[in-house]
């Protein structure tokens, strides 16, 4: 959809892009025309490609690829060795913690100092 648009704003401008490649304003109307029929399609192949790749990336997908080494030998070979993994590519995340069902806004009135401390009940 986002290309139809785009394309489409490119069409509202067909007699300023005449004017400033110097071509005929019906060979300017013709490539729109058909532009808006080629591009969307091609645009929507390219994104169902992307995520089917996405789909099928498993856990790796949005890590960090490991580096490699490449070396050429004497003979002109490219040969590629993966490198040790360093201190960053690895990272733990963190437990979530759970949303507070209840926050007292007042200080508890038990008599305690009045140290402003707000109870929270999980």
């Amino acid at each position: 959809m986002i290309a139809l648009m785009f394309v489409l704003l490119g069409a509202s401008a067909t007699d300023v892009l005449a004017n400033f490649f110097q071509v005929s304003l019906n060979e300017v109307l013709w490539t729109f025309r058909i532009l808006v029929l080629v591009v969307p399609p091609l645009v929507g192949i390219f994104v169902w490609r992307i995520c089917i790749e996405m789909q099928g990336g498993g856990a790796d997908i949005g890590k960090r690829k490991r580096a490699v080494l490449m070396s050429r030998s004497a003979t002109g070979e490219y040969t590629t060795v993966p490198t040790a993994p360093q201190p960053d590519d690895e990272h733990d995340e963190l437990e979530p913690i759970p949303v507070p069902v209840h926050i007292d806004l007042e200080p508890s009135g038990n008599g305690s100092d009045d140290s402003g401390v707000r109870t929270v009940t999980r």
